[in-house]
């Protein structure tokens, strides 16, 4: 359904479907200085959430899927000193008071000169459905805790899995 506004949405504004596609962005609302943001990528390249600055000069939690794959990666882009590259790791996800286990690796970032956590996930996992009816949610690694709000995340997490159609 997303899919066919977007559609009618490019054609009013003159635009083929695939130029449409290249790169399509949608912006959740801006809530204290961060938003939700879904892209979806060239006809079938799969489906993008992220949550960074109103002024989107950083992913700080960065969602991917794709077409044909039922993983779906996620990168928190927060420094997480400590953690070491390559590290296998588990934490909880707590939205909104519940836990949600996840497990991953550890990426060297450049950029942050730390490591972050990078954890792959069924895009049926019960996680999904939280972040998209409540309102905030946290991870806690190395001593370290990132939180966000979840203002305009149903759309966004909607948009993404769409993308991944």
């Amino acid at each position: 359904m997303l899919r066919n506004l977007l559609f009618c949405f490019a054609g009013a504004l003159g635009l083929s479907a695939s130029s449409a596609f290249a790169e399509l962005s949608i912006d959740g609302p801006c809530s204290q200085g961060h938003r939700w943001t879904a892209t979806l990528i060239n006809q079938g390249g799969g489906g993008i959430a992220s949550y960074n600055t109103c002024t989107p000069e950083f992913d700080m939690v960065y969602l991917r899927c794709t077409p044909g794959s039922p993983a779906v990666d996620i990168t928190i882009e927060n420094a997480f000193p400590g953690l070491g590259p390559q590290e296998r790791l588990t934490a909880n996800v707590v939205v909104d008071g519940s836990a949600f286990p996840v497990s991953g690796t550890v990426v060297y970032s450049e950029m942050t000169g730390s490591g972050h956590p990078v954890f792959t996930l069924d895009q049926a996992d019960p996680l999904f459905a939280a972040l998209g009816q409540e309102s905030r949610a946290s991870v806690s690694l190395a001593g370290t805790t990132f939180a966000m709000h979840l203002s305009g995340s149903s759309d966004i997490l909607s948009a993404m899995f769409e993308g991944c159609q």
